[in-house]
């Protein structure tokens, strides 16, 4: 069964919390579509409360995580900002044990090799992906991305272990009609 874990790392900055907004939305979508296929998808929305209880849920066991937060670049690194001031750095990252092997991230800046190899060095898994954005980007592109990603991963059959198809699906993402977008596809 695919676990697809939503961190909402800046709750309510947006005025509105992404983890919980992807979770509700696609939980009515696969409502509309036939549901024997993606029954047994389980979505775990999780909003932050500081820095290490974000660091804690990057280490939920899950297939997918889904991170949301604010990116930024200090001194030439890769900063995801998130509730109560708090900054987590590739360096943060590396000191954890993470099994997701699809990590999509809705932060700006965030697809620096800092941060992917942060991410992909110590999986385990045969195949791991990381999915961010290279420029800024806002929340309602953020969010109709990831919306369309998921949408192709969980409600088409999307494979996990198959890297063209998880591609594809950010491919589709990106190249829906009246979206326009920057994040960028790493794998190792």
């Amino acid at each position: 069964m695919p676990i697809l874990t939503l961190v909402e790392g800046l709750p309510k900055y947006e005025g509105i919390n992404e983890a919980y907004a992807i979770s509700d939305s696609l939980n009515i979508m696969r409502k509309s579509i036939d549901g024997r296929r993606n029954r047994h998808l389980r979505i775990c929305p999780h909003t932050t409360e500081n820095k290490d209880h974000f660091l804690s849920l990057l280490e939920s066991k899950t297939d997918f995580l889904h991170i949301s937060s604010h990116g930024s670049r200090i001194d030439g690194k890769t900063v995801f900002d998130i509730a109560y001031g708090g900054q987590v750095t590739a360096d943060d990252i590396k000191e954890r044990t993470i099994s997701a092997k699809v990590i999509f991230v809705s932060a700006c800046l965030a697809a620096r090799e800092d941060m992917a190899k942060a991410f992909l060095e110590k999986s385990k898994t045969k195949h791991r992906y990381f999915i961010a954005p290279f420029k800024e980007v806002g929340f309602d592109e953020a969010f109709v991305v990831a919306l369309l990603f998921y949408w192709q991963v969980f409600l088409k059959g999307v494979k996990i272990d198959n890297s063209k198809k998880i591609f594809q699906a950010l491919e589709h993402a990106r190249k829906t009609k009246g979206v326009s977008t920057n994040f960028f596809f790493y794998w190792s």
